[in-house]
């Protein structure tokens, strides 16, 4: 029997509360704000989050008021993306379920 790559299982994940990243890592290239991550999709065996699978939104935005929200042009936010899905890759396992 020879050793082959595993493949990656992608879960979509509803109930994993959202939760602040550190000042250090990320601010809202925006406001200069506190960013908060939900993470929607994890793959099996190394439950890290997958890359698209994470929603990124910034603690001044109310979502019922249109007047804070961001614009969040690619240009603006993707070094943000990228840094934030580089940390939670190396330090952000999601929990086993149950």
């Amino acid at each position: 029997m020879t050793n082959q790559p595993v493949t990656p299982v992608i879960i979509q994940i509803q109930a994993v509360k959202p939760f602040e990243i550190p000042g250090s890592v990320a601010k809202c290239p925006e406001c200069d704000g506190v960013l908060w991550v939900e993470v929607l999709e994890y793959s099996l065996p190394d439950r890290r989050a997958t890359e698209g699978g994470i929603y990124t939104h910034c603690e001044s935005e109310d979502d019922e008021d249109r007047d804070t929200w961001h614009r969040c042009e690619q240009s603006d936010w993707q070094y943000t993306y990228d840094r934030i899905y580089n940390w939670m890759y190396d330090n952000v396992r999601i929990a086993a379920e149950g």
